[in-house]
């Protein structure tokens, strides 16, 4: 899927559109040209064992020692390399220079470098002299190299009676004599379609060669004709049963029905035998199909697809609402009136759409009604899938709830394999909710009841209100509706006098399940609980999340992190994720990480936290993993955090993994710089205040973060529990002792531990 710089003279509104809402607000409404830099590592798995980098416009893996890249898009073992090559039974592989090579054999040589073969005029054994002539024996020398003998005269030689061309033969000084049948001597089945079979002279008899090329063969009548079905014709002609001849269908016969072309090139016979397309005369949205699954409704024009909104499945009916679509071709709607599919209220769509991979270019929606996106409301098991939306143009100017790209309002329903790129551009002097660039809110309770997978949403959402609130990159708020391999990335900017809950791939999930999920979106402008990847994340599981995003935040920013603002309650679990990218808060900020933000009652584990965070003046509780973590969490376990920590004057209570904790931290470490503005108090290398933390096996760098205390009201490190070392003794494996090194790994003298 192409993206696009998209311009001013694209994604203008006329003035009298944006009139009512800079006059309510004073803020600007006016369309903006955005810019979206394709992440070419999307989708690119390099295993656990390497990292996916961008060289010139295209993806490629940096593999780990000990691994060798394949088709630039895979690290496997070296030992690995060798899976499949046998060498021919002649020898053993092995990896030379990250590729496999055949080590052969006595007597063998490599004819590749994965096959071993015997070179001409050698051998190892008798199988390597045999020759076509049944009369000489082949044998192998103790030098190898053949030797030759006749077969004594009088045994049997070719094939005994076995075809036309041998009958009782006998050898005589190295020949087949007696019953010989000679070369060329016809040996056919008497099939004409197969043609004449004729002897070889050692008594095979060889295949044939079809007597019609280019032409049907009637073996039953023995000729060459020009058809026998009307597959062998062309599409306006049939095959004739009388003369085997291609003729025109009569005028109007169908000249193309299959659901694969019936858009490219659908119509009838003229009675010439040429095709009359009738494809740009199609409206709509029922001409093809029975809207079944076994024959769906096919959608050929940008008409026919507006019009399933327009008259199929909305205010204005709902024939359409519970039925079967395709697309059967590429839909330019730039200028269509397009109307929305469903309503939120008795005409909800639950049918299937399914794409096919086909584009929908600029499709432009007006989404100044609550529930807005191509499809309005989807509901009880409805269906979207295959579906590529690039350069939508979405935009309101009314206080609106339930917003998205693709759906506005989701609930127990399927999204597979959508992607949409673009911006959403939504205006209003009171409150907006509830925005996604893909979906705006869905709903699956109590949990993975729906799924939203292999999607995307790639472009820039703006809000520009008195109040935004629960505004995600990919999905707005989303109550139980399983979610995986999915990603997002651009911006999200939230101009606004306040702003909760905004997050770089979701603004909201509560309960569930979320597994490899990605996003780098950049996050500004919501000061109260905000999130690289989530803002708020209650009651679910998330495994395999990656943010690299950065989010900033303004004054008085409250539960603020790189990877999730807000992690809660039991059985809220968090494994194997990265973050990357900077959060910031203004003055007065509290609880922001380079990770996640606030943590309560949720387990945390094999985590990384990469980015820096920067908190303004008298702020509090900020650290480079997470800013507090609250009581009676689970645990936090096999984390890290590289990232820098920066306190502006007046602060309080800020640490290289942590601001404050009152639950336990343990098998973790922290190596970032802490930087306490004039008049701060309450510093340590490790934590801000831990006096109330339960630590275990925890670490952190005296040179890097240039901090020598641990947490704040202890002197130094506190033995066994949080350590302080060295750079070089951080780079140690003795140094973490307990520690698991099947979860962890470290290139000793280089780097720190990282996970595996």
């Amino acid at each position: 899927m192409a993206i696009e710089r998209w311009g001013d003279d694209v994604n203008k509104r006329t003035t009298d559109k944006i009139g009512l809402c800079c006059v309510l607000m004073l803020l600007g409404c006016s369309r903006l040209g955005y810019d979206l830099q394709f992440d070419f590592c999307l989708g690119v798995d390099c295993s656990e064992h390497g990292q996916c980098v961008e060289r010139d416009g295209q993806a490629t893996c940096l593999c780990d020692n000990g691994y060798l890249v394949v088709d630039d898009t895979q690290c496997v073992s070296r030992a690995a390399g060798c899976f499949g090559v046998d060498c021919s039974d002649h020898g053993r592989c092995i990896i030379d220079g990250g590729e496999p090579l055949c080590l052969c054999d006595t007597g063998y040589v490599n004819e590749s470098a994965t096959t071993c073969f015997v070179p001409p005029g050698y051998c190892v054994g008798a199988q390597d002299c045999d020759v076509p002539n049944p009369c000489l024996l082949g044998s192998c020398n103790g030098v190898g190299y053949c030797e030759y003998e006749n077969v004594p005269d009088g045994d049997p030689c070719g094939e005994l009676g076995v075809t036309a061309c041998d009958g009782a033969d006998r050898c005589e000084s190295g020949i087949c004599v007696a019953n010989y049948v000679g070369q060329d001597t016809p040996c056919g089945d008497t099939s004409f379609c197969n043609g004449q079979e004729l002897c070889d002279g050692y008594g095979r008899c060889l295949p044939g060669v079809s007597p019609c090329p280019g032409q049907a063969c009637d073996d039953v009548n023995g000729r060459c004709v020009e058809c026998l079905s009307d597959a062998e014709c062309p599409a306006c002609q049939f095959c004739d049963a009388g003369t085997s001849t291609c003729l025109p269908k009569p005028a109007n016969s169908p000249c193309d029905e299959t659901p694969e072309t019936v858009c490219e090139t659908p119509g009838a016979c003229d009675g010439s035998g040429q095709c009359q397309l009738l494809g740009p005369a199609l409206s709509d949205y029922d001409e093809i199909g029975l809207g079944t699954s076994e024959a769906p409704y096919v959608i050929c024009t940008p008409e026919q697809f507006a019009d399933i909104g327009a008259s199929g499945c909305s205010n204005g009916g709902s024939a359409g609402c519970a039925t079967h679509y395709v697309l059967g071709a590429d839909l330019q709607m730039e200028g269509v009136s397009y109307s929305m599919i469903g309503d939120p209220d008795s005409n909800q769509f639950h049918g299937t759409i399914d794409g096919r991979s086909h584009l929908i270019w600029n499709l432009q929606i007006d989404a100044s009604v609550d529930q807005a996106g191509m499809v309005r409301y989807l509901s009880d098991g409805g269906v979207l899938r295959n579906i590529f939306v690039e350069n939508l143009q979405l935009w309101g100017d009314e206080a609106v709830d339930e917003i998205g790209g693709l759906v506005g309002a989701a609930e127990a329903v399927i999204i597979d394999n959508c992607h949409v790129t673009g911006f959403l551009d939504l205006c209003s002097a009171g409150t907006i909710w509830d925005v996604g660039g893909l979906v705006g809110s869905a709903n699956g309770f109590p949990a993975d009841v729906g799924l939203i997978e292999d999607s995307s949403f790639f472009g820039n959402i703006t809000i520009r209100a008195n109040r935004g609130t629960i505004i995600g990159g990919l999905i707005g708020k989303n109550n139980g509706v399983a979610v995986r391999d999915s990603s997002s990335g651009g911006s999200i900017k939230i101009l606004a006098n306040s702003c909760s809950y905004a997050g770089g791939f979701g603004a909201q999930h509560w309960f569930g399940s979320v597994s490899r999920v990605d996003s780098t979106m950049d996050v500004s402008g919501c000061s109260d609980t905000a999130g690289g990847l989530y803002a708020m994340f209650f009651q679910a599981t998330l495994e395999q999340g990656i943010a690299r995003g950065s989010v900033t935040a303004g004054d008085w920013a409250f539960e603020v992190g790189g990877l999730i603002g807000y992690l809660a309650f039991a059985p809220a679990t968090v494994t194997d994720s990265y973050a990357s990218g900077a959060t910031i808060g203004g003055i007065n900020s509290y609880g922001l990480g380079g990770a996640i933000g606030y943590i309560n009652e949720a387990r945390v584990e094999r985590v990384a936290a990469e980015g820096s965070v920067i908190c303004g003046d008298s702020s509090d509780a900020c650290g480079g993993f997470v800013g507090l973590v609250e009581s009676n969490p689970e645990y936090v376990a096999d984390c890290y955090a590289t990232g820098t920590v920066t306190m502006g004057d007046g602060s309080s209570v800020a640490g290289g993994f942590y601001g404050d904790c009152w639950g336990e931290v343990t098998s973790s470490y922290a190596v970032g710089r802490v930087s306490m503005g004039t008049g701060g108090s309450m510093v340590g290398g490790f934590g801000g205040r831990g006096s109330n933390c339960t630590h275990s096996a925890n670490h952190w760098d005296t040179e890097s973060s240039g901090v020598t205390d641990a947490y704040s009201g202890v002197t130094g490190s506190v033995a066994g529990q949080v350590d302080g070392h060295s750079t070089a003794l951080m780079r140690q494996q003795a140094t973490f002792s307990g520690w698991d090194f099947g979860v962890w790994s470290i290139n000793e003298g280089v780097d720190y531990p990282r996970l595996q």
